[in-house]
């Protein structure tokens, strides 16, 4: 990740979508959900083009944290 990631705004951004959409952030399984962006940064560099199923391009869902 680079320097001027802020884990904390991804977090906050992720808990905001998944609130928008309904879900329960304290149901089990969903919440550590925040904390996972991590795992799409490394898709984004390996595969520009990545998609995840069902939920769309990587490098977009990234850009919607920022």
């Amino acid at each position: 990740m680079s320097e001027s990631f802020d884990q904390d705004r991804a977090e906050r951004a992720i808990s905001g979508l998944l609130s928008a959409l309904g879900e329960d952030l304290e149901r089990d399984g969903l919440r550590d959900t925040p904390k996972r962006e991590f795992v799409l940064r490394p898709w984004l560099e390996v595969d520009p083009e990545a998609q995840l199923t069902g939920f769309g391009a990587v490098k977009v869902l990234l850009a919607a944290l920022n």
